[in-house]
């Protein structure tokens, strides 16, 4: 289920070798030419070596989108876990 537990999203992810910690969610993957490659949402909660990013093409359109809106959003609670 999604984090709002109404429903199922496919998504592409790069998963990372490296420390992810509480407050990196929403910083960039940027590649060697910098350019934005993804963006980090999650550490892996069985290897602390290990953390996920969402692909650029998948959170492309929803940031270019962002940066045009002025109207206050719902951000709805999270499902329990």
């Amino acid at each position: 289920p999604n984090i709002y537990g109404d429903g199922t999203v496919l998504r592409s992810v790069y998963s990372l070798r490296g420390l992810i910690r509480p407050g990196n969610s929403g910083g960039p993957i940027v590649t060697t030419q910098g350019d934005v490659a993804g963006v980090i949402f999650a550490a892996s909660v069985t290897d602390s070596d290990t953390g996920y990013a969402l692909t650029w093409e998948q959170v492309s359109d929803a940031a270019a989108d962002g940066t045009a809106s002025s109207q206050q959003v719902s951000t709805q609670d999270c499902a329990a876990g």
